[in-house]
């Protein structure tokens, strides 16, 4: 995906202290997306993509990126920082009373590295907390920048906005997938409550739709009765989306929030794209 920028012509600079920014890095870019709380309206949403080549390079991108944009440096009435990695595994809050509890489960299933710390976060919508490791210079970094910032994992962001789905009040059960530039994130969920919810890597839109259908599988799905849902790098014209329309009866992308305005300038990209950052902003 090519850097873009989506900006409406009622941001004001000197009135970010009634803006709420978000903030999403992953491995892939960075994003940040801005709301104006006075109008209830989306006006700014921009992407710098990226590629890291080397372990460390993505602390100095944050530094480049936050040096050159210079809006990022004023402030704001809130921050979230959404970070994405694929080192993240989510357990039941009952599960971790203290710091030890924390590094057991997550070593259980990653290898120690170094100069990491083991974060949390919690989702009290699905009774779950997600344990992810951030090195402790990029925390030490994002938190020198943003102060009092509140970071989570993309895990959080993705599980807020589908708890949050409308269907979910008449549906016996849903399938949520994310689609990232190498990573898809799934979550299942029966009666209201959160079943399953995993991350996969893959190459194709081949990967995304084996996994998808092994979990429909696995959790004893119909396809022809359950939704899927994409959110992510997916809209109707993409591979995937053309594909589950032949296995799937029930196929359908994330749209933006009916309660919320959104800039006419965000019409050029897919609503879906980054709908985790800017449900973000209306999750305060």
């Amino acid at each position: 995906m090519q850097e873009f920028i989506c900006i409406d012509e009622t941001l004001d600079i000197h009135s970010t202290s009634l803006y709420r920014i978000s903030i999403q890095i992953s491995p892939d870019g960075y994003s940040f997306s801005i709301l104006d709380t006075l109008q209830n309206k989306h006006i700014l949403l921009k992407h710098i993509p990226f590629f890291l080549k080397w372990k460390g390079e993505l602390n100095e991108k944050i530094k480049e990126i936050y040096e050159k944009e210079s809006i990022l440096k004023e402030e704001f009435l809130s921050t979230t920082i959404i970070y994405g990695t694929s080192r993240a595994t989510l357990v039941p809050p009952s599960f971790i009373s203290d710091e030890d509890d924390h590094l057991h489960y997550f070593y259980y299933n990653f290898q120690p590295e170094k100069n990491e710390l083991i974060a949390t976060d919690a989702i009290e919508e699905c009774d779950a907390t997600v344990l992810y490791a951030i090195p402790k210079e990029t925390e030490a970094i994002l938190l020198h920048q943003f102060p009092h910032a509140k970071i989570r994992h993309h895990y959080g962001a993705f599980l807020d906005l589908s708890a949050k789905h409308p269907n979910l009040k008449t549906r016996e059960a849903i399938c949520f997938a994310h689609i990232g530039y190498n990573h898809l994130e799934l979550a299942v969920f029966k009666d209201n409550q959160l079943q399953f919810c995993n991350q996969f890597y893959i190459k194709s839109p081949t990967d995304a739709l084996y996994f998808i259908a092994n979990t429909y599988k696995v959790h004893q799905l119909d396809a022809g009765v359950v939704d899927v849902i994409y959110s992510g790098i997916v809209d109707k014209k993409s591979d995937l989306f053309v594909m589950s329309k032949k296995y799937f009866r029930n196929v359908f992308l994330t749209g933006k929030n009916p309660n919320y305005q959104h800039s006419y300038t965000f019409n050029q990209i897919p609503a879906t794209y980054f709908s985790t950052l800017i449900n973000q902003n209306q999750c305060e």
